[in-house]
């Protein structure tokens, strides 16, 4: 496995970190832009910031990214989109726990944390989250940049639009959709479509004033 290196020195980063070790990567460390000298209490070294990723992507490293959210992704959509830019590959990360069918489908940049399972014809696009205990089944499609909380569940066929965020502990009913940057609160059962930009919440979920 090649070196990886984290954009990102946080909370979210320390758990990437953790699974992409368990991966096999050799974690080289992280970048982080606010200064923040380690992760996860000195386990990996934070080596600078941001504007050393090019030089440390034409030493073969790749990257990941570290940067989680409670609801806006546009942060961490801009972030892999620099990274990119700059040449990087970013893989796909699965912890060893977590359950990935033979048919699914993961694009660049995606996690799928412990104890995480994406079922058979689940397609998920780039630098999508897939939280610790989170479960998407049979048939979804996960757009770019979105992320599922942990222990989130999607019933079958459930399409999930790009930055979209489904919180902790949500259901979304089979057939559904959930629109491009739309928030689904956490512990929320979403029994009809969800348009873009929207935030639902409660049992079962109804838009947020």
């Amino acid at each position: 496995m090649p070196q990886l290196i984290c954009l990102g020195a946080g909370g979210h980063a320390s758990v990437v970190l953790d699974a992409a070790e368990s991966a096999g990567f050799d974690v080289a460390g992280a970048l982080d832009r606010d200064g923040a000298p380690a992760v996860a209490q000195g386990r990996w070294p934070v080596l600078g910031g941001d504007e050393l990723l090019p030089g440390l992507v034409a030493q073969g490293m790749v990257a990941a990214i570290g940067l989680g959210g409670t609801g806006d992704n546009s942060r961490r959509r801009d972030l892999y989109e620099r990274a990119a830019a700059a040449g990087a590959e970013l893989p796909a990360i699965v912890h060893p726990s977590a359950v990935v069918s033979a048919s699914a489908e993961l694009g660049p940049g995606t996690v799928v944390l412990a104890g995480a399972i994406v079922n058979a014809g689940a397609a998920l696009g780039a630098d999508v989250i897939v939280n610790t205990g989170a479960l998407i089944e049979h048939d979804c499609t996960v757009e770019d940049h979105a992320h599922l909380s942990p222990g989130s569940v999607l019933g079958g066929a459930v399409r999930v639009g790009e930055g979209a965020h489904v919180g902790l502990g949500a259901t979304v009913r089979e057939g559904l959709a959930v629109g491009a940057s739309a928030l689904i609160g956490a512990g929320a059962v979403v029994l009809g479509d969800v348009p873009a930009g929207a935030t639902w919440v409660g049992v079962p979920a109804r838009p947020h004033e």
